[in-house]
């Protein structure tokens, strides 16, 4: 999530930033909500220091039993204002933090503005890319020519665009997977096995939501997602 100090401060150049992404963002309205938070906050706050000394002040009138009913009768209406201001209070906030989560990450500098791959820049290179003097064929059909690749059977398991590894096909992926495991341990990672469902807020946190609550899935039981 965009730090909000960075859209108050830096509303412009943050707007222009994230157009290099090929994408116009106005920002005004998280500019317009966090006003409106930042104000009902303060209101919130005073409201309940006032509380606070009217509270302060009826328990010393009571120690010398003199009246205080009226500041009973004031701290009433500070709990009809305090309750109507924090569910406003809840509802722009949660607006303000909706609106934020859709902020893209913003570019680096070193990223290279273009709007096709022909704008790439090539940063690093290992080896050369081999030359050859037949056309290569593409990963599926190696993989059916190998008998190793099939995606008649996941069709009808589980409809089209779906592939099945199979024989040594499967035997590959998983020795690639033990490979890049076995690498990484070497090189001082902790192997860990993570559960398949994960809460909101897991998700939240890795930038898939809100922006991609219609791709994802949910089971809607446990509030979980794949």
């Amino acid at each position: 999530m965009i730090d909000i100090n960075l859209i108050r401060n830096n509303k412009d150049w943050l707007e222009n930033k994230l157009a290099l992404r090929g994408q116009k963002y106005d920002l005004s309205k998280i500019v317009s909500l966090d006003q409106q938070r930042r104000q009902l906050q303060q209101q919130v706050d005073n409201l309940r220091n006032r509380r606070k000394i009217l509270s302060e002040e009826i328990g010393r009138l009571k120690k010398e039993s003199k009246p205080f009913e009226i500041y009973i009768k004031e701290i009433d209406e500070i709990k009809i204002q305090l309750q109507n201001l924090e569910e406003k209070l809840s509802q722009i906030t949660s607006q303000l933090n909706y609106e934020l989560l859709l902020i893209p990450n913003i570019p680096d500098e070193d990223v290279p503005v273009g709007f096709s791959e022909k704008d790439n820049k090539v940063i690093y290179q290992s080896n050369e890319i081999p030359q050859y003097d037949f056309e290569v064929s593409p990963h599926w059909e190696i993989g059916k020519n190998l008998d190793i690749l099939d995606f008649d059977t996941p069709a009808k398991i589980s409809g089209s665009r779906f592939a099945m590894l199979k024989s040594l096909g499967s035997k590959l992926e998983r020795a690639l997977i033990n490979f890049m495991l076995d690498e990484h341990i070497k090189n001082g990672y902790q192997e860990v096995w993570l559960p398949y469902l994960v809460s909101k807020e897991s998700i939240i946190g890795t930038g898939q939501l809100p922006k991609f609550e219609e791709e994802l899935y949910k089971c809607d039981l446990d509030e979980l997602y794949l």
